[in-house]
């Protein structure tokens, strides 16, 4: 066999062929088929003993080599597994393991995105920027193109874009105080306060209502800004309910994009960030 073969592979390779010139009928009392290792590896423990043929000897090899190598890898992966072993044990508790995982999760950075979609105030009759800032938008699938987020319910976000027929706009956030702006508009909830400081603060455009009962993508508010890096034309395809929350997943329509070198907004342990050029995580 190759000097390059693994150890595993010459040691199986060897025995097979001390198989095909040694297995025969012998008068000789056979070995013990198991050997005890005291204080080894149940890897090393559980090999079987084989004594060194004529055939072997020739060629100067033998199977006691690879069956040492064998357990010095065992060993050395037992050591590893306790190094790794790192992390104290944690409580079973409910309370806990919520608590732990939103400790976690806190400082896993996380895209930012602003969703809007079309909406008429009933009372005014007027189109409102109607939208949610999210922070679990990513992609599903790029065949086609697929993205997904959640909401929380109740949430009149996600009644617009039920009554919309499912056309929504995903909006990238420049990491920058203009990004850093259009999102705390948009984390304020939907009410006519929050829409009027919407209107005087942000450049929205509102597209021509769509007659007929098939409304299009477009029809969803288009934010106007430098702090927009890019935006998605998306329609919605499922609704899955987990627990308080639902998960959106939708098809990209069409892609608006600025300069796609430049990082967009992140947020990572209850703050907005961004990575610079050398790729390390900067506040605001």
């Amino acid at each position: 066999m190759a000097h390059a073969q693994r150890p595993a592979s010459r040691f199986f390779a060897a025995f097979y062929q001390w198989s095909r010139h040694t297995q025969r009928p012998s008068p000789c009392a056979p070995s013990p088929r198991y050997i005890r290792l005291p204080r080894q590896p149940a890897i090393a423990a559980s090999l079987r003993t084989y004594h060194a043929t004529n055939w072997r000897l020739n060629k100067g090899q033998s199977t006691h080599g690879f069956v040492q190598e064998l357990e010095s890898m065992a060993t050395a992966g037992e050591e590893n597994n306790q190094a790794s072993d790192q992390f104290p044990p944690r409580s079973n508790d409910l309370t806990q393991l919520k608590e732990d995982v939103r400790s976690l999760m806190r400082m896993v950075p996380a895209s930012v995105a602003v969703v809007t979609v079309s909406h008429v105030d009933p009372e005014t009759e007027e189109s409102v920027p109607m939208g949610i800032a999210v922070s679990s938008l990513n992609t599903v699938t790029l065949d086609p193109p697929t993205v997904s987020f959640n909401i929380k319910e109740p949430s009149r976000t996600l009644n617009a874009i039920r009554d919309a027929h499912g056309s929504f706009r995903v909006h990238f956030l420049a990491s920058d105080s203009e990004g850093l702006q259009i999102i705390e508009h948009f984390c304020r909830g939907n009410h006519p306060d929050a829409y009027r400081e919407r209107l005087k603060n942000l450049h929205v455009e509102f597209p021509p209502a769509q007659d007929g009962p098939n409304i299009i993508a477009a029809s969803a508010p288009r934010l106007r800004s430098s702090g927009v890096r890019a935006a998605f034309e998306c329609t919605l395809t499922h609704e899955l309910p987990v627990a308080d929350h639902v998960i959106l997943v939708a098809h990209i329509k069409s892609i608006e994009t600025g300069d796609v070198r430049i990082p967009t907004m992140a947020y990572a342990n209850g703050s907005y960030q961004r990575l610079d050029k050398e790729g390390l995580i900067k506040r605001h």
